[in-house]
């Protein structure tokens, strides 16, 4: 009985801590701070700037790309992707831009890493420049992702999940140096713990470090809302700093 009693006191302890650091108001005036950001009523069709379902990755990646810049000049809108599967590299989201993935629509985007340019990012908790995320920003304000479509990684053993070390299921495919080594990871973790200036930690090809799906880094406002997101190279979502 005495035993019971101990290992009773054990468990309710954490839970007397909890209750105690628990601020009701605290999060509610929290939850009150929370600002949904407001778009402008303005429409920008990509198809308006060059993107097709007959395009290459690299087109249509130009194509949003554009549409996203027009729309954020303008003063902000919506940048609309229509039903039909849209290959594309990787996409920078502007302020005041709403990027609305329509039903039936699925933004594709193609391993071809030359797509992906190198960025100030984070992986693993740690500063580097790496390959782009599928959609990033930077310091941007009053940005969102909605939609009822999907945002489609193209993340399998075939792809980016072979710089983690997987081993591709086919024969023909030709693996690059180091790009089923993790060892780019090593190689972070040592410049951080030696204090390597960001400037220095550059990564990419042959390094084996897999861009995340969605990087928002040191952005403000953001509201995603409705999307699948599926196959994601590495990490899903990862608000940085925002």
């Amino acid at each position: 009985m005495k035993q019971l009693q101990t290992l009773l006191l054990c468990l309710l302890l954490p839970l007397t801590a909890f209750a105690s650091a628990w601020d009701e108001a605290k999060y509610k005036q929290i939850e009150k701070s929370i600002r949904v950001p407001v778009f402008a009523d303005r429409t920008f069709d990509i198809t308006k700037y060059g993107a097709s379902l007959k395009a290459t990755p690299a087109q249509n990646q130009k194509a949003i790309n554009k549409a996203i810049e027009a729309c954020s000049k303008a003063g902000g809108g919506r940048v609309v992707i229509p039903a039909g599967t849209w290959q594309t590299g990787a996409l920078r989201l502007k302020s005041h831009v709403n990027l609305v993935i329509e039903k039936g629509a699925t933004l594709f985007f193609a391993f071809d890493r030359a797509l992906y340019p190198l960025v100030e990012t984070r992986w693993e908790g740690l500063d580097c420049i790496n390959y782009s995320p599928l959609i990033y920003a930077y310091k941007e304000t009053d940005i969102a992702i909605t939609g009822e479509g999907t945002i489609d990684g193209n993340g399998s053993d075939e792809t980016w999940w072979l710089m983690s070390g997987k081993t591709p299921k086919s024969r023909d495919i030709v693996v690059e140096e180091k790009q089923q080594n993790p060892g780019g990871r090593a190689d972070l973790l040592k410049m951080a713990e030696d204090g390597v200036p960001l400037e220095k930690r550059v990564f990419g090809p042959k390094k084996g470090l897999r861009p995340q799906m969605v990087n928002l880094n040191q952005c403000d406002g953001i509201l995603i809302e409705g999307v699948t997101m599926v196959r994601s190279p590495f990490w899903v979502m990862h608000p940085l700093l925002s």
